[in-house]
């Protein structure tokens, strides 16, 4: 074997190693933040701060009403979180992102009167996007 495959061998390698290395740290970062929480008098460790993509938004709904449509859902009670994004579509698992909010509701104005709409709201943080809500249903009549 030459020594330009064996080089070529060893950088991939490390190629690999780099990655992988790169890829694990990504993912401990999803999961623990690098605060260690606060210390009472006594010096024993009171809280300890977990930093995770937001939780999953549950209890979408959303009602039709003098042209617009109105979302609500149960918001997600963590200190990092960022806010909500707000993804809609003509079809269900076919939602683009239309807007944000940093409160749990949301009004969408840019409908047309007899469309049905599917939507989905996503909780984000500094770490990206919880998981998607479940799809509400929405007929704009």
């Amino acid at each position: 074997m030459s020594n330009n495959v064996k080089l070529g061998i060893a950088v991939g390698m490390i190629v690999v190693l780099v990655t992988v290395i790169f890829l694990a740290q990504k993912a401990v970062a999803a999961f623990v933040d690098i605060s260690v929480g606060s210390l009472n008098a006594a010096g024993i460790e009171t809280e300890r701060s977990f930093y995770m993509v937001p939780a999953k938004i549950t209890n979408l709904v959303g009602a039709y009403d003098d042209g617009v449509i109105t979302l609500n859902w149960k918001p997600i009670k963590k200190a990092k979180l960022n806010g909500y994004r707000i993804y809609r579509g003509d079809a269900q698992g076919m939602e683009t992102i239309i807007g944000s909010s940093i409160a749990s509701g949301f009004t969408d104005g840019n409908i047309k009167k007899g469309q049905v709409y599917y939507y989905r709201v996503m909780a984000i943080n500094d770490l990206g996007e919880g998981m998607s809500s479940n799809a509400a249903r929405i007929e704009a009549r």
